[in-house]
């Protein structure tokens, strides 16, 4: 049996990050922050926030590469705009994994189909989104225009360990802001200390850390 629910969309802000929506609830609200290229918040009744990760999808984190130009892509999508969500279950970090409409639009399904994310092997149930992930590959659509694009899920496993004798490159974040990445031996990566709290993480080559937006040491 599907649930619907009709929920308000204005008032003050409150996070309840998957609070009390069953399984197959249908819910609709208005799209208040995209947070990366599969999560967003929706704006709720009496202005909570429920954060919502786009089912059977996974895309590149935002240290990573592609990052960047996924979040634009889902905000293009549906940033600010009225969108109806289909609950699936509540994922280990309190987020609600649904299906997402933007009036007639799959967004998983334009996500993948426009390249911008992998389809989710270790949560696909629609297998009809592997052939869409293929021709978006064939056509080096988005994320597939890289000569080697890294899957997230992988990536994250790969940043979560600093153990990796392969994986050794400091990329650090400077008090101006500025992504600069220290080779082994060169003058500053010693001193160099990785806080991952702060967006610096570690890179397993040059070629890897460039494109995540990071440039050499200057120092040498």
């Amino acid at each position: 049996m599907t649930t619907v629910i009709l929920l308000c969309v204005e008032g003050m802000v409150n996070h309840a990050y998957g609070a009390g929506l069953p399984e197959a609830a249908v819910v609709e609200g208005r799209v208040s922050k995209v947070i990366d290229g599969d999560t967003f918040d929706l704006r709720v009744q009496q202005g909570q926030d429920v954060r919502v990760r786009v089912s059977q999808v996974d895309a590149p984190e935002r240290g990573q590469a592609y990052g960047a130009n996924a979040t634009n892509t889902l905000k293009q999508l549906i940033e600010r705009k009225h969108v109806r969500i289909v609950v699936e279950t509540t994922d280990g970090y309190g987020r609600v994994v649904a299906q997402v409409f933007a009036a007639d639009v799959d967004v998983a399904r334009q996500l993948v189909n426009s390249g911008d994310v992998w389809v989710y092997r270790r949560y696909l149930r629609d297998r009809s989104l592997l052939d869409l992930e293929k021709r978006a590959r064939d056509a080096r659509l988005g994320l597939w225009a890289q000569s080697d694009p890294t899957a997230p899920w992988e990536w994250r496993q790969r940043d979560r360990s600093s153990d990796d004798v392969n994986c050794r490159i400091k990329g650090n974040i400077n008090t101006r802001g500025v992504k600069i990445y220290h080779l082994p031996g060169s003058k500053y990566y010693t001193a160099t200390r990785i806080s991952r709290s702060q967006g610096e993480r570690w890179f397993c080559s040059a070629q890897e850390a460039r494109a995540a937006g990071w440039r050499a040491s200057r120092g040498g």
